[in-house]
This record gives structure tokens, sequence and C-alpha cells, in this order.
């Protein structure tokens, strides 16, 4: 699974919604600011977050390296 960070619970309500309407089942913790996802959507999250990537600036990097 991928796990995203969120810096702005706005940003991270967005995306949960916005993930939600291409029907991505996702895991999320509002606490934490953080959608997981399994690896199989990847190609739709990546299409949500470019999407979203219109009125926000989104960086992705690997935390886990």
């Amino acid at each position: 699974s991928i796990t995203l960070h969120f810096p702005a619970k706005s940003l991270f309500e967005k995306c949960r919604k916005a993930l939600i309407r291409q029907r991505v089942p996702v895991e999320v913790e509002p606490s934490a600011n953080t959608i997981t996802y399994l690896r199989q959507h990847k190609a739709l999250v990546a299409s949500t977050l470019k999407a979203l990537g219109k009125d926000y600036v989104i960086r992705i990097e690997d935390i886990d390296s």
C-alpha cells in the first residue's frame, strides 16, 4: 500500500473527496492527514493528483528510503 501525507487539512479533504468520486478505495486517518491506497490504484490516484495540481503545488517523495 501507499500512504499520502498532507500538510494541510484542506488539501487532504479535497483529495479524499476526489478519490471517492473516482471510486478509489482508500483508508483515511484524519488526525494525521493521511490517505492510504493499494498500489493497484496508482494510476487513478496519479490522475487525481494531477487534476488537483492545477490548484495546488503537489510534491511526491518517497519517505520509506
